[in-house]
């Protein structure tokens, strides 16, 4: 087994479930080890490879830092007194380079302390490393620190992970249309099919490009479909956008696969007013490609798939031959909530 080391990961708190389930999955997918040690209010402790570490920091999208664990302690001016004095920073930050500290808290509201500790903590790293500079906008180094449910965890942050999605969202795209997922899910989705770097991932109903603009953006190799010439036109369009002309796209119909040879999908299905089914009934559309899909995917690969509750999409899988590995619900207003499902092909 690779080497591991301990690291915290502060979430996002969009979703209850979507957060864990994504950084779980980015392991699953770099083959790296996950070893869960606790989970705080958004905040999720583990032991992992440097490469895993890596891999969360740039693969996932609910994730709002991901950090080397350097100390875990109460949350006290004592404590962390008592925590650093046995960290020797001089292995983590080099004389001559420049460092930040940044904190921040969960559900606590006090904004001085946190402020106090920036200072405390900084001047402790620089009496430590002789030469190193504070930087607070572009350092070479950035430590963490996270107040949360009465302790205090620091560490070595890697930069932020789903780093520029605002830059992504559907508005600023040149081609709009008001069902194009945001980036976040979209990435999210991506991490839950299991896609490998350089792995070929399908999305048969791609619209504008949501899911496979994040998917490129991680190194995979991406193949889209929609029924509609307009969607395929204006997801060519996104994805030249951001620079990705390896991307194929078909107008093709996702029950009549055009290729055969993928190895994870990922989509989010039409469905509702604001999208198109060109008159087929949308749970008629999944079953399709769902079996089409079936006998494509390489055992036990995967298949993620957003759908509104109630159209019993975990039940359909099942029915088909499918395992389901998980179900997130996401409630968008009062009249939808859509589940994420993940399934595996046995």
């Amino acid at each position: 087994m690779e080497e591991t080391e301990p690291c915290f990961l502060y979430l996002s708190g969009e979703h209850s479930s979507l957060p864990k389930a994504e950084a779980v999955a980015v392991l699953y997918s770099e083959g790296s080890p996950a070893l869960l040690s606790e989970e705080l209010p958004r905040v999720l402790r583990l032991r992992t490879s440097p490469k895993g570490r890596m891999a969360l920091a740039h693969r996932a999208g609910y994730t709002k830092q991901c950090c080397r664990e350097l100390f875990m302690c109460e949350a006290s001016t004592v404590g962390v007194a008592q925590a650093v004095r046995n960290v020797d920073f001089r292995e983590y930050l080099l004389s001559g380079e420049s460092f930040r500290v940044v904190v921040e808290r969960v559900e606590c509201k006090d904004a001085e302390s946190t402020r106090r500790l920036e200072r405390t903590l900084g001047k402790k790293i620089s009496d430590s490393v002789p030469g190193a500079r504070v930087n607070l906008v572009n350092p070479d180094r950035t430590f963490f620190g996270l107040n949360v449910a009465g302790n205090f965890l620091f560490g070595i942050a890697n930069r932020g992970t789903g780093s520029g999605v605002h830059r992504r969202r559907p508005s600023l795209r040149p081609f709009f249309h008001p069902s194009a997922m945001l980036p976040k899910l979209a990435r999210c989705m991506v991490n839950l099919a299991r896609a490998k770097r350089s792995d070929v991932i399908l999305d048969p109903f791609c619209g504008t490009g949501s899911l496979l603009i994040e998917a490129g953006l991680m190194g995979c190799r991406t193949v889209g479909l929609d029924v509609s010439t307009r969607m395929v036109q204006g997801a060519a369009r996104n994805l030249r956008f951001f620079g990705m002309s390896c991307c194929e796209l078909f107008v093709a119909d996702a029950r009549r696969l055009p290729i055969k040879d993928f190895n994870c999908v990922a989509s989010d299905p039409p469905y509702g007013r604001g999208s198109s089914t060109h008159g087929v009934d949308a749970r008629l559309l999944v079953k399709g490609l769902m079996q089409e899909a079936l006998d494509i995917l390489p055992s036990r690969e995967h298949l993620c798939l957003a759908f509104p509750k109630g159209q019993a999409l975990p039940e359909l899988g099942n029915e088909l031959g499918y395992a389901t590995v998980e179900c997130h619900e996401i409630r968008e207003h009062r009249s939808l909530t859509r589940q994420v499902v993940v399934f595996r092909k046995p």
